[in-house]
């Protein structure tokens, strides 16, 4: 008797202030992070499409592009081992690393991008895509 029954919920309004801050620090740790290690960052679904780019600095027209593709239908020119062999690594949901793509220009010529990627389980260990 005479304790609040409110206090308990306002330490819990407090813990998920607390975790939507730390969550918010690691996220900005996160992009730091990338942008010190690549030129952008990309993410893929289940079925092997793009489905976010985020480039770190001046976005690139080209690369906005592959957003709704695969890998091969973003760079028709297959990488070394072709793309049977890098939608296998793929299917098994296996990390790969250094894929090379071939971005096609009208008027900068063929450029060459190289693609990196861990994929990603959620906690029932159910593939849910790639980030690179």
């Amino acid at each position: 008797m005479g304790r609040s029954r409110t206090a308990a919920p306002a330490k819990v309004v407090r813990g998920s202030l607390e975790q939507r801050q730390t969550s918010k620090l690691a996220e900005q740790r996160l992009q730091s992070v990338i942008e010190l290690a690549a030129d952008c960052y990309w993410e893929q679904d289940a079925d092997h499409r793009f489905t976010l780019y985020r480039p770190c600095g001046a976005p690139d027209p080209y690369l906005e592009k592959l957003v709704g593709q695969t890998s091969w239908e973003f760079s028709p020119e297959p990488p070394e081992g072709g793309w049977d062999k890098h939608r296998a690594t793929l299917d098994a949901h296996a990390p790969f690393r250094d894929v090379l793509h071939c971005v096609p220009s009208a008027t900068d010529g063929d450029r060459y991008i190289r693609f990196s990627g861990q994929p990603v389980f959620d906690a029932r260990k159910n593939f849910k895509g790639y980030p690179g």
